[in-house]
């Protein structure tokens, strides 16, 4: 059985490390606020108190954090607890930079890393159907899978690791720019007395 240690159990990282415990891994969880993960015990989750008591003698390491420095500043104090040929499953949205460094931290560390941020928000997560964007080590990424499958309804396997996080960069900036025109759109609509829902009626 794979031990995950999930660090982050915020409104992404609590459903996916529910329907890690519920595919049936073994799984202890740390989050800063430890209300917040408690809420996973009647899944079968063991709650830690610290980043490294959930990494200790775990075979895959997941940070689900709200940015880059939340990412290395609580790995930092989990990767040298993990497994000998453990992984770094590293799938909060960080950036490019954040991920190299992240990448590095996890080289000094002697630890596989595999980038896997999501697409999705918290519904899809609570579904398990998150599109994961996943780089790393091919033997990496495969030894992931049943993990990608509890969590996702797609896995995109994207190359060496960094490149999940370059897509979902690409992806976000798509995303942005769909907003940017609808936002235009609508403004046309308001300005021309069309009201907006007629709009929307019309490209359904």
């Amino acid at each position: 059985m794979t031990n995950i240690a999930f660090l982050g159990t915020g409104t992404m990282g609590e459903p996916m490390a529910r329907n890690l415990a519920r595919a049936g891994f073994s799984l202890r969880a740390w989050n800063r606020t430890r209300e917040r993960a408690e809420s996973l015990a009647p899944d079968g989750v063991t709650v830690c108190t610290d980043p490294r008591a959930a990494a200790s003698g775990a075979t895959v390491l997941v940070t689900m954090l709200s940015d880059a420095s939340a990412v290395l500043d609580t790995a930092g104090a989990a990767l040298d607890a993990l497994e000998h040929d453990g992984i770094w499953l590293q799938m909060s949205t960080i950036g490019i930079e954040g991920t190299e460094m992240c990448a590095a931290r996890a080289e000094r560390a002697g630890v596989h890393f595999v980038d896997a941020p999501v697409l999705g928000t918290r519904q899809p997560a609570e579904n398990g159907e998150l599109v994961i964007l996943a780089s790393g080590e091919s033997e990496c990424v495969q030894a992931c899978e049943r993990i990608f499958d509890a969590l996702g309804q797609q896995t995109v396997p994207l190359g060496e690791a960094g490149n999940g996080t370059k897509c979902k960069v690409v992806i976000n900036n798509w995303i942005v720019g769909l907003t940017s025109t609808l936002a235009e759109t609508i403004s046309l609509a308001e300005a021309l007395d069309i009201d907006p829902h007629k709009f929307f009626d019309a490209i359904d």
